[in-house]
């Protein structure tokens, strides 16, 4: 999608329904997202 009007030009990704790209850019910057997984769990070994 390309959304350009005045001193608006931005050119992404878009999902149905969404106002705005959700991964996209523009003259200033570039944006995205990740698939982001919780670290829940950490491991420590001792030695005695």
């Amino acid at each position: 999608m390309h959304l350009k009007g005045g001193k608006f030009n931005i050119s992404g990704v878009c999902l149905p329904g969404m106002p705005i790209p959700i991964i996209g850019q523009n003259e200033n910057a570039a944006w995205g997202f990740t698939n982001i997984m919780i670290d829940d769990m950490d491991f420590f070994f001792r030695k005695n």
